[in-house]
């Protein structure tokens, strides 16, 4: 295994380990908890978790479908960078 995909592997672990605590904490609650939301415009803890649920399911899904027809991904371009910045900046705003 490449140094990159050994360090794409460790990270997938460590997000996998988060996950299984996160289910484990989850699992913990009172269905009052855990279906209750804290605002009208807040999700509950279900509500958040059947979110993650659903979209890490479909990611993988797209995921397969790519790979299925490797002629179809586009090349590498150094503008892909740029996009990704924008992902994450985002991610430091308070947007939904």
């Amino acid at each position: 295994m490449s140094g990159q995909a050994k360090a794409i592997q460790d990270q997938f672990e460590r997000l996998e380990k988060k996950k299984q605590v996160l289910f484990l904490l989850i699992s913990s609650l009172t269905p009052e908890i855990y279906s209750q939301q804290p605002s009208a415009s807040s999700w509950s803890v279900g509500q958040a978790a059947n979110h993650i649920y659903l979209s890490e399911r479909l990611s993988f899904a797209y995921l397969r479908k790519k790979l299925s027809y490797p002629e179809t991904i586009p090349t590498y371009h150094p503008k892909s960078w740029g996009g990704i910045l924008l992902i994450k900046a985002v991610f430091f705003t308070h947007f939904k």
